[in-house]
């Protein structure tokens, strides 16, 4: 079989958002796996004949996120004359197929695809239920965790107060990234040197603003903006507790990077969250905001479960998210389209 080319549709690629880190991820595996790619971050670069002229080279397509791509779809009017696979993420499963309207929208992206992958088998029975005749094409491939070279090697400068508390989110609502800030500022009674640290792209700039705030008035809240992924492995592994606050998740790959590099998780119920962390055993999972504090004082005072945990998340990630299945996945199905 010839060298594969595929030609890769993401909304974005350059900037540090969850379908960004999701695509330089593959691309660096299936490069890896000498698959040939042809990367179009659409909603950030303008459309050129040099575009049309690559993508003509390419056997097939792959694309993150449907409603976007649908949208941007809408007045690119791309020609789907060859087969493709489409990749769903948190927001198109738990938002966009939740509205009738937007299912509409998109049925006709994900009716002539030749796969649909997705994180979870939560992601695969919702999209089944939107898309009943599609049911055998939907796969399930989790995200795994890789950490890019940074041609930046520089230390960011974390504050050296423990414990540390850790939250890498971009800044959106959906995210609720201050959704147990009044137990955090509670923790801060009982351990003196506490810090809490915010790591993320700014989105929604009036939430931005809250949290901006609380940095002015508490010299123990750091916000990091846009810190290069390259970089990401320190504060994980300054971290000494990494939360995720979500209402929803696809599957975060901030839980399983916070759990390769040894970081314990406290994290929202939500299914995506439930589908890496099990509590008690890799994590702890919490549902109302009461609940965070006395898990946050056992992970910090109760050292024998603290290293269970961490050991135990370690292990579940080397065994269910390596860069290596994930990849093999993929390219069993673009081999199955050429």
């Amino acid at each position: 079989m010839s060298k594969l080319k595929i030609g890769f549709f993401t909304p974005y690629y350059k900037s540090n958002r969850g379908n960004a880190t999701t695509t330089r991820r593959i691309i660096h595996g299936l490069n890896r796996a000498g698959v040939e790619t042809y990367v179009v971050p659409y909603l950030e670069e303008s459309w050129s004949e040099e575009k049309d002229a690559k993508l003509a080279e390419c056997q097939l397509y792959h694309m993150v996120h449907l409603f976007r791509f649908t949208r941007w779809n809408m007045c690119r009017e791309l020609p789907l004359t060859k087969p493709y696979i489409l990749t769903s993420g948190g927001t198109d499963i738990n938002h966009d197929i939740a509205n009738a309207d937007q299912v509409k929208e998109m049925a006709y992206l994900v009716d002539n695809a030749s796969f649909i992958t997705v994180f979870t088998e939560d992601a695969k029975q919702k999209l089944a239920e939107a898309y009943p005749s599609k049911v055998s094409e939907i796969n399930i491939i989790p995200q795994s965790v890789w950490f890019e070279d940074s041609s930046d090697q520089r230390l960011l400068n974390i504050p050296k107060g423990k414990p540390t508390i850790f939250l890498p989110a971009g800044i959106r609502k959906v995210k609720d990234p201050l959704y147990v800030w009044k137990e955090i500022k509670t923790l801060k009674d009982k351990y003196k040197d506490l810090q809490f640290i915010i790591a993320g792209v700014v989105i929604e700039k009036d939430l931005f603003k809250e949290i901006l705030s609380l940095c002015q008035k508490y010299d123990w809240v750091h916000f990091f903006e846009n810190v290069p992924f390259g970089q990401m492995e320190q504060l994980y592994r300054q971290a000494d507790i990494t939360i995720n606050t979500s209402i929803s998740e696809g599957q975060s790959s901030a839980l399983i990077e916070a759990m390769y590099c040894g970081s314990p998780l406290i994290v929202r119920k939500n299914e995506g969250n439930l589908s890496v962390v099990t509590h008690g055993k890799t994590g702890f999972v919490f549902e109302k905001q009461a609940e965070f504090h006395s898990l946050a004082i056992a992970l910090l005072e109760n050292s024998i479960q603290r290293k269970e945990i961490i050991a135990n998340a370690h292990s579940y990630v080397l065994k269910h998210h390596s860069l290596e299945t994930e990849i093999s996945r993929y390219v069993s199905l673009y081999k199955q389209l050429v």
